[in-house]
């Protein structure tokens, strides 16, 4: 197909495109088989524009011969930095159709949404993938701040282990030892301390959220509002609470969804709040058999979790491994763009910054 590019115009959504960028997302969804295609997309839209706490989403269009082509998608978040609010956005939902690719489209769409935007927002981030990260360092001037930390907890070796070789029932035995020897590193609960499920964000959950970003220089800001619309109002995914508590004190909270990948049931961890990381560890060894106990049919197969979360290399004395980033099929490549009056100038420094799989909207 011969295109003049002189034809493609770059602009700013407005609702006589909605229509048309939906036809545009349902195309390209099916063009690289994503795994969220079945979601309803009306719905997915209405949440994460319409609903967002901040109220403000930007969207910019590639349009050919009145046809949605591609698209840059910013929806904005409070950023708290100390006693400060900043208003930030994360580059999330960019994409271009197959057929316009290789004329740089992505490319002019980028550079216009990223000089129309940069009087708005006080810093841009994204988490791109191995194929995506190259052009935004090298065209859209990112810094990488690093690759998430990402670690598992089996609790179910010898099928995690089945499911990727088949050893003529060796696997079994060299899971089985392997399994034996993570769950005796598990942290036990005390007597007093007990596992149990949350159906809603209260004062007490909300301000354990609240302390536990005060240990942070970045984070996004966790409020009430924050954590009911990305937890509770999400459309078509079911996501769970549990907590932990001592002598009627909430020490830990963590946010969950049951999920499969490569072919293993497993629990994934989108969010967390702690005292201590001790109640943490208790409570992410818990989580398999807390959840056990309430859908006895779902046999999980590990726990996956991953993020800058302070202390987070301790999960490994209680059965966590990381995972090396060399043979993570899917790395969280975390690169950030100053673009505010007020430069954030530590915002590149990993350890500034709290990060969990909640920021990122795949999950």
């Amino acid at each position: 197909m011969k295109i003049n590019l002189s034809s493609i115009k770059y602009i700013k959504f407005s609702n006589e495109y909605k229509s048309k960028l939906f036809e545009c997302i349902i195309n390209i969804l099916d063009e690289v088989d994503a795994h969220n295609k079945q979601l309803n997309l009306k719905l997915m839209w209405e949440w994460r524009n319409e609903k967002l706490p901040t109220k403000e989403s930007f969207i910019y269009l590639a349009v050919h011969q009145n046809s949605v082509i591609g698209y840059y998608h910013i929806p904005t978040f409070d950023l708290k930095v100390g006693n400060e609010i900043f208003k930030i956005g994360q580059v999330e939902s960019v994409a271009v159709l197959k057929q316009y690719r290789r004329y740089k489209v992505f490319k002019s769409l980028a550079e216009f949404a990223n000089s129309d935007i940069k009087d708005k927002l006080n810093l841009i981030y994204t988490f791109p993938n191995d194929k995506s990260i190259h052009t935004f360092i090298k065209y859209n001037n990112y810094t990488l701040v690093g690759s998430l930390p990402t670690y598992i907890l089996p609790t179910r070796l010898n099928k995690i282990i089945s499911s990727k070789m088949n050893l003529f029932g060796l696997e079994n035995i060299f899971g089985c030892v392997m399994q034996w020897y993570l769950n005796r590193l598990k942290k036990n609960l005390n007597k007093d301390e007990y596992i149990f499920s949350i159906n809603s964000f209260d004062d007490n959950i909300n301000r354990l959220f609240e302390d536990f970003n005060r240990n942070y220089l970045f984070s996004l800001t966790r409020g009430e509002a924050f954590l009911r619309w990305r937890y509770i109002d999400r459309p078509e995914i079911d996501y769970k609470i549990a907590g932990i508590k001592s002598s009627s004190n909430l020490d830990a909270v963590v946010v969950y969804k049951k999920d499969v990948i490569l072919k293993n049931n497993c629990i994934i961890i989108l969010d967390l709040a702690f005292k201590d990381i001790i109640y943490a560890q208790k409570l992410l060894n818990g989580i398999t058999s807390h959840e056990a106990k309430n859908d006895p049919d779902f046999e999980s197969s590990f726990v996956f979790l991953a993020g800058y979360i302070k202390n987070i290399n301790k999960l490994k004395s209680c059965g966590f491994l990381r995972i090396p980033d060399k043979v993570n099929p899917r790395k969280l490549n975390l690169l950030i763009k100053n673009i505010g009056s007020k430069k954030l100038t530590k915002a590149s420094d990993s350890s500034s910054w709290l990060v969990t799989l909640g920021d990122w909207d795949v999950f």
